[in-house]
């Protein structure tokens, strides 16, 4: 019995990879999850950090500029100095692509390739805090994974 559950279970996970044709599905090594955040992390050791929750409120800073893989793994921007890490909104994706990676809105529109320039709004925060609606796990895993000041990104302009 316990061995047809596995089966079951592996044949699902197969399935749901298919299904959602995701050609990254095969590059991810962990996934990271605390309340608010997930940490997807690439067989290349990429980090993509996103809200696992839509935000209430956004803050409305303009970035505009590259944002690339640092040597750490993490997506930092490239164009503010302390180069912050930047969290995704809810639903945002990493695709593995030939060359490297793109990120993909909600709804699977390609926003950028790592590298390249993006521009979306959010804001700098100096510490993922309380106030912010991150809970004491989620400061731990962020501080842990991608040391530093965060983006928390806002509104995306439309394609």
């Amino acid at each position: 019995m316990e061995r047809r559950l596995k089966n079951r279970w592996t044949h699902a996970a197969v399935a749901l990879c298919a299904v959602l044709a995701l050609n990254a599905c095969s590059e991810l090594i962990g996934v990271d999850e605390t309340a608010n955040l997930s940490i997807v992390t690439t067989q290349d050791d990429v980090k993509f950090i996103t809200l696992r929750a839509p935000q209430n409120a956004v803050m409305e800073a303009l970035h505009t500029g590259n944002v690339s893989v640092a040597i750490d793994g993490c997506v930092r921007s490239q164009e503010i100095t302390s180069q912050p890490t930047i969290v995704w909104p809810q639903g945002y994706t990493l695709e593995t692509i030939v060359g490297g990676h793109q990120v993909r809105r909600e709804d699977g529109s390609v926003l950028g390739q790592l590298g390249e320039a993006f521009t979306f709004g959010g804001g700098v925060v100096e510490d993922v805090t309380a106030a912010l609606g991150f809970t004491e796990q989620d400061q731990n895993v962020l501080r842990l994974a991608c040391p530093g000041r965060f983006w928390i990104v806002g509104e995306v302009p439309a394609p």
